[in-house]
């Protein structure tokens, strides 16, 4: 297959990560793409060092535009975009330099094509890992979008990441909404995973994630965190009504409170109306908490959980106490 493959990156002050991510984007052993880069007026290099590179490779085009929110400016790249196929990519990420090659002829009888990825920390940046991602071999898993979404029940955390994630997926164009307006990515991928008919999976890990925890704020908090957080109240919802995978879904909401509320309890976060966020996901912790006791909902896992919550809310009740005696 040599058709064109639109690649989106939406850009919003990556300069510390696009100069990797562009490398591993123009040096794809597939050479017929474009790449469309999105910025929302990014205040630090973002732009600059894009600039650099769309000089020296015509595939790059820049557009920069204020966008209400990561949809919106995915739906702009995507309504520009000439390929048949879209990648909507990430500058925290580095992709496999033949993970275009691969998705592309694995995808050519599907609508989708979704692979592995890992988490590194930002410290080891200054590493080569691209040698590090595994060469692709012929193991795939042929879906229809029914039992792929099944598959969020059937194992663990990560795999709801590598689920619900965007930038591991090849996409066909045409199967995409460009008048969606619900501002949740996760919302977002639902309804084109829902209108996909079939998805090929490979188990290859293919692309690296960079974890930039150290840069959480407002807007990320935002954006992401809680969108997270909403559309697993969503399944715990849906599996409510099913009456079926209820503790898979509990152990993935309570997975993801727990981790913002302990962001949240460095003292040296600043974001606005950090107390008001504490109390909300203090408030959802004790909704669930009050569930399962009703419903005798107690695994192992999720009794593990609300025991590390309950230990960080009697840690930071002591720290508001004694502040001093409680060194970070």
């Amino acid at each position: 297959m040599n058709d064109l493959i639109t690649i989106i990156i939406p850009t919003f002050n990556n300069q510390t990560t696009i100069h990797r991510h562009l490398q591993s984007i123009l040096n794809q052993t597939y050479k017929n793409i474009e790449v469309l880069i999105i910025d929302s007026f990014s205040t630090d290099s973002t732009i600059t060092i894009s600039k650099q590179y769309a000089k020296e490779d015509k595939r790059i085009q820049i557009f920069q535009d204020t966008y209400e929110n990561q949809i919106f400016s995915y739906i702009a790249g995507i309504k520009k975009a000439k390929g048949k196929y879209i990648f909507i990519s990430s500058p925290l990420t580095i992709l496999s330099l033949n993970y275009i090659e691969y998705s592309a002829s694995q995808i050519k009888n599907y609508d989708i094509f979704s692979c592995q990825y890992k988490i590194i920390s930002e410290a080891k940046l200054q590493k080569d890992y691209l040698l590090q991602i595994n060469q692709p071999i012929e193991k795939i898993n042929i879906h229809n979008n029914t039992k792929y979404l099944n598959t969020l029940y059937n194992t663990n955390y990560m795999n709801f990441e590598s689920v619900f994630s965007l930038h591991n997926k090849l996409i066909l164009k045409s199967i995409i909404n460009t008048n969606y307006k619900n501002s949740n990515i996760f919302f977002f991928l639902e309804n084109i995973l829902q209108t996909a008919q079939s998805i090929v999976e490979s188990n290859q890990t293919l692309i690296i994630k960079f974890d930039i925890d150290k840069h959480f704020n407002k807007i990320c908090f935002n954006n992401n965190d809680f969108d997270k957080i909403n559309f697993l109240e969503h399944l715990l919802l849906e599996s409510k009504k099913k009456a079926s995978n209820l503790t898979i879904s509990i152990q993935l909401l309570l997975s993801e409170i727990l981790k913002i509320r302990l962001k949240l309890f460095f003292p040296y976060i600043e974001i606005e109306e950090k107390e008001n966020f504490i109390h909300i996901l203090d408030s959802k912790f004790s909704s669930i908490y009050k569930f399962c006791q009703h419903k005798k909902i107690i695994s192992s896992d999720i009794k593990k959980l609300f025991d590390e919550y309950e230990k960080l809310l009697k840690k930071e009740k002591a720290i508001k106490a004694s502040p001093y005696l409680y060194p970070y």
